[in-house]
């Protein structure tokens, strides 16, 4: 079988034959290994750097907890710690699989994806800038690995998600590139990548590192990054949570129609403000922080 299509299943297979093929492929063209440098420096400067300086007092900002009450309903999961840090390895991978099965005539998508991540960063990090946002994390104990993950992120940027952003523009782009190629060999590609997104956002809200308000507020930033994500689009996705890693979960059917609810709520007050969707989201975060 082509390996495209072998997408791994584990995410903590970070040597995969796919990913390293992405590393090589970024590091070897000066093109694509100055946009890969970009997107890293990108990602501290709003992301990792001012939690940090928040910490150190160093900034001042306001932090809102945005919690949902649904969230106490959602149990604690530390197992799905792979899964939740699979969201990098998602687009990497995804990366690897498209130069495997394309070759070099893919590198100008490749930046494009490197681009469009920088963008979402820089697009998040203008809000987090604003106004900090967190949510209630338990601690971890005799989980080594838990700990470090917790230590490496403050927790104060939650929305929107950047892990909600980052696997749907992922798909998005994958499915972008499949139309425009045309290649039915490397569909199923999609529909894994599609698969592996709504585990992710399955496991923010599992490892207690976003709340349920932060699911609208990140399908919100994807739209207004790529248009080409509809209101449709959102709902079918919001539609497939809890499809994966809890099938049984109790409480699904009420959080999948909180997410719904507010995902229209927000989508709506975007359209009255001319698409302006970071303005809808600074003006969520007000309405239920605290």
């Amino acid at each position: 079988m082509d390996p495209c299509i072998l997408f791994p299943q584990r995410f903590s297979r970070i040597f995969n034959r796919c990913a390293l093929k992405a590393y090589r492929v970024c590091l070897g063209n000066r093109r694509l290994r100055a946009a890969s440098m970009r997107l890293i420096a990108v990602i501290l400067r709003h992301f990792f750097i001012p939690q940090f300086q928040y910490k150190r007092g160093k900034i001042s900002l306001r932090v809102l907890h945005v919690d949902h009450e649904l969230d106490e309903f959602i149990p604690f999961k530390p197992v799905y710690r792979p899964v939740y840090m699979g969201f990098t390895m998602l687009w990497i991978t995804t990366l690897g699989c498209l130069y495997t099965h394309y070759g070099k005539e893919i590198r100008g998508e490749i930046f494009t994806l490197l681009r469009l991540l920088e963008k979402a960063y820089c697009e998040a990090g203008s809000v987090y800038s604003r106004i900090m946002t967190t949510t209630r994390r338990p601690e971890a104990r005799g989980d080594l690995k838990l700990k470090l993950m917790q230590a490496v992120d403050p927790h104060l940027h939650c929305v929107p998600s950047l892990h909600v952003m980052i696997v749907l523009l992922t798909w998005l782009f994958l499915d972008r590139v499949i139309r425009k190629l045309g290649e039915e060999k490397i569909k199923p590609l999609r529909d894994q990548v599609y698969r592996q997104s709504v585990m992710i956002v399955e496991s923010i809200l599992f490892m207690k590192q976003h709340s349920v308000n932060c699911v609208p507020a990140g399908l919100l930033a994807v739209g207004g990054i790529m248009p080409e994500f509809t209101q449709e689009a959102a709902e079918a996705f919001i539609g497939h949570l809890f499809t994966e890693l809890e099938p049984d979960l109790p409480v699904k059917k009420e959080v999948r129609k909180t997410i719904l609810d507010r995902y229209r709520k927000l989508a709506a007050a975007c359209r009255r403000d001319k698409g302006d969707y970071k303005k809808v989201l600074l003006g969520f975060i007000e309405e239920i922080g605290s």
